[in-house]
């Protein structure tokens, strides 16, 4: 496909942004994009046509060498300006594209783009164009998100400036077209699709069922490094990430989960993967303490058949946390414990956590838990306990009566039915294909109890989606997202010193293994106004010592782009201002964690 012009998959190298990329035209492996390839083949078979035209109207004899020589070159000349002609044509269509972009939106190539898609050394012409462009800003950034796409082209506008939108007497532009508005704007390269299976880094463990001694040996020299009563609380600052990714099928394996650690099957159903015990302890055996510092792990899309003895019951899966430690999807065929004994006769103590689309077939008991919230969890038995506040919301079975203050009973909010929700975003791993597969689940309204049915779930290949790391910066995956990609945040601390910023609709960006966003003078995640069904999960906001007002930035303004019909939502989002280094040395600071703007 040599009228094709592509970039490649690094973000600042290449052409500089203009690739055979999007949701209709994308690239393949083995081959260029099947647009281009069109193209490609109409025009070589128009060359094959009038070479036989040519070849076929020879007269049948000839008067001499010199006639025959005359009629070859003759036929030549056609076809080199059949050839030409073609590359014309392909070249102007492409000039087009560029002109109706500089036109209706804010995306002017630099000089590096026009030499990659026309000739080595451009003319004037991008100089006259970037003049232009700064003499008319405001012309430049209507409509750019009509006009995105366009002839099987996506350009990426990047980085935004922080030049004030202009005013439109139509419809407001988008905030990426509002921010596009500096007099100099490089295009951004546009990836290709990624590789499936991608390329995990070494803090991303795949389990096979069918090797349990590795994987016994990982999940323990894993919770070594990040767990444990001595000393106590080890682990806590730990700078250390970790995800624990189990493929279908029985791990007979005992996982115990640390600090920054995320267990989570990868089938579609919670019961595709089978672990014989996962369970979090006490971080402490001090009693006082116990569990109240047992933050930032989780579990997720797993069932257990528990034979483990906790707290003098059998049976029994033990979760003994407080805040930002989630379950998720799971299926316990026994009994759930969410607090640890010590000794003495108490309990060690214990402070608030999560549960939601699960099933519990044996008993709950919440123990010193002070407060727990359960959203939409099958209680086949019963929930036993409660402390200052048990709340349910959309769950069935053995839910307790709704009850106010411990006088007299305990204190249980409940909720019937869940107004509005979706399950967070999770990974499975097909083994037919070896290959990985996000799931987005689709929106729920008034749900009781555990929904299974994923048929209606938006799933997306992984080559449709950018698997980063620490390394990369928050423009490259601004722009991975504005290209049409989904983000899955490897573990490791992303030192931002630009935000993410997600300026359409329908993006997912999902963290594993508590992937750590640092923010360093400025929001790490910024939502714009108007997008509608975004998805923002499992992530850990760090403060720094560079002040950020906001660290999380949903919208500039009431917007009344925002619907029910499309929802947004946050899952698992963890923001702390102050704790590891260099908080102790240097302090850390932020003026507000999570600011929602739009309605």
């Amino acid at each position: 496909g040599g009228l094709c012009w592509c970039c490649p998959d690094a973000g600042g190298g290449g052409c500089g942004g203009f690739g055979c990329v999007g949701e209709q035209a994308v690239w393949k492996e083995g081959g260029a994009d099947t647009r281009c390839l069109s193209v490609c083949v109409c025009v070589w078979f128009i060359v094959v046509l009038v070479y036989c035209y040519c070849w076929f109207t020879l007269p049948p004899a000839y008067p001499s060498i010199l006639d025959v020589v005359r009629v070859h070159v003759r036929v030549c000349v056609r076809l080199c300006i059949c050839v030409c002609l073609c590359v014309f044509v392909r070249v102007c269509l492409c000039v087009c594209v560029v002109c109706v972009r500089c036109v209706c939106c804010v995306c002017v190539p630099t000089q590096s783009t026009w030499g990659a898609l026309l000739f080595p050394s451009p003319p004037l012409l991008p100089t006259y164009l970037n003049k232009w462009r700064a003499a008319n800003p405001c012309l430049l950034a209507r409509g750019l998100h009509h006009t995105r796409r366009l002839a099987g082209f996506t350009a990426v506008c990047w980085p935004p400036s922080s030049s004030a939108p202009c005013s439109y007497s139509a419809a407001p532009p988008s905030p990426l077209s509002a921010a596009c508005l500096s007099s100099r704007l490089p295009l951004l390269t546009v990836s290709r699709m990624g590789p499936n299976p991608p390329n995990w880094p070494e803090n991303v463990f795949i389990f096979d069922p069918a090797t349990p001694e590795k994987t016994q040996e990982i999940v323990d020299r894993v919770f070594a490094e990040q767990g444990g009563s001595e000393p106590a609380c080890h682990g806590q600052f730990s700078n250390s990430r970790y995800a624990l990714m189990f493929k279908p099928g029985e791990h007979r394996v005992s996982v115990t989960i640390g600090y920054y650690t995320a267990l989570a099957g990868m089938g579609m159903q919670p019961t595709d993967v089978t672990i014989d015990s996962v369970a979090a302890r006490n971080g402490d055996t001090d009693f006082r303490i116990g569990a109240l510092n047992n933050f930032w792990r989780s579990a997720e899309n797993f069932r257990t058949v528990p034979q483990t003895v906790w707290n003098a019951v059998g049976n029994s899966m033990l979760w003994a946390v407080s805040q930002a430690s989630p379950l998720r999807r799971i299926h316990v065929e026994g009994n759930l414990q969410l607090y640890e004994y010590n000794y003495g006769n108490a309990a060690g103590f214990s402070s608030g956590g999560w549960m939601s689309d699960s099933t519990v077939t044996g008993v709950v008991i919440s123990g010193s838990q002070q407060q727990f919230i359960s959203r939409n969890v099958n209680l086949h038995n019963e929930w036993q306990g409660g402390v200052w506040n048990m709340v349910f919301v959309g769950c069935s079975g053995g839910v307790p009566e709704e009850h106010c203050g411990k006088t007299d009973g305990l204190p249980n909010t409940v909720e019937q039915k869940t107004p509005v929700t979706a399950e967070k975003p999770f990974v499975v791993f097909e083994t037919s294909t070896n290959t990985y597969k996000l799931v987005i689940p689709a929106v729920r309204y008034d749900q009781v109890g555990v929904n299974s049915d994923t048929s209606d779930a938006t799933i997306v290949d992984f080559s449709n989606v950018y698997v980063a790391t620490e390394k990369d910066s928050g423009e490259l995956l601004s722009a991975k997202l504005a290209a049409g990609k989904h983000l899955v945040l490897t573990p490791g601390h992303y030192q931002l010193s630009s935000p993410i910023r997600i300026n359409d609709s329908s993006r997912t960006v999902l963290g594993l293994g508590f992937a750590t966003l640092v923010c360093k003078g400025g929001p790490c995640i910024e939502v714009a106004d108007g997008v509608e069904d975004v998805r923002v999960a499992s992530v850990l906001l760090e403060a720094s010592s560079e002040h950020s007002e906001v660290m999380f930035k949903w919208g500039t303004m009431k917007s009344a782009h925002s619907t029910h019909l499309k929802p947004s939502f946050l899952h698992d989002l963890f923001v702390r201002v102050g704790g590891p280094a260099p908080s102790a040395t240097h302090g850390v600071s932020a003026g507000v964690m999570v600011q929602i703007n739009s309605a």
